[in-house]
């Protein structure tokens, strides 16, 4: 049953207590389906494709951005990147509100997940199981087949690796260009998410 527009809840966490302090952000009309935090700021995208940028000390919107076919929303560095239905990734000024500049082409392959490398290196995986990697700096992108199905879930692992879950149930680690490096098969059904510290990696199926 719909209860009036979604709303995004700001709790203050001091120490290891939770307080009880916090703001409702109000704006998005349909869906909230994306969130990213930066410094100061939140990023938020719902199922319309309208990003909004609110200040965490205020609790007032700062921007907004349309992107109709909004896939995924990410924070990288000063900015966020934001994937879109077609395959593209954009990066989003957040400061200014504004689209920055396209960091990949599309190329027809929805998107299913994304991360950040701690060499800044983006990773994006696809439905058709292509693992794509690129400077956000710019520079060439690298592209690679990783799997042979869907890549579901992606995560960094230490410096310059990344951690690949397939909808075949197989985990891939690959380096910072897509290389494989090691293939592990621990699972029968699809991977729905892969988590790590560095040194731990753990990863769960459906």
């Amino acid at each position: 049953r719909w209860a009036g527009p979604p709303r995004l809840h700001m709790i203050e966490e001091r120490g290891a207590r939770r307080t009880s302090e916090g703001m409702v952000l109000e704006g998005h009309l349909r869906d909230i389906r994306h969130l990213a935090l930066l410094d100061d700021l939140i990023v938020s995208g719902d199922a319309d494709g309208t990003v909004r940028i609110w200040s965490t000390t205020t609790g007032e919107p700062t921007a907004s951005i349309e992107l109709p076919s909004l896939r995924g929303l990410l924070a990288a560095g000063s900015g966020a990147v934001a994937s879109l239905a077609d395959g593209s990734v954009l990066y989003l000024n957040c400061r200014k509100g504004q689209i920055d500049r396209i960091v990949l082409d599309g190329r027809n392959q929805v998107s299913w997940a994304m991360t950040v490398l701690e060499s800044g290196r983006l990773a994006i995986g696809y439905f058709d199981g292509v693992l794509r990697t690129v400077d956000l700096k710019g520079g060439p992108a690298t592209t690679s087949r990783v799997h042979e199905h869907p890549i579901r879930s992606i995560c960094p692992v230490g410096d310059n690796l990344v951690a690949i879950g397939g909808y075949d149930g197989l985990v891939s680690l690959c380096d910072h260009t897509g290389r494989p490096v090691q293939q592990l098969r621990h699972h029968e059904q699809p991977i729905r998410d892969i988590a790590s510290d560095g040194s731990l990696l753990c990863t769960v199926d459906d």
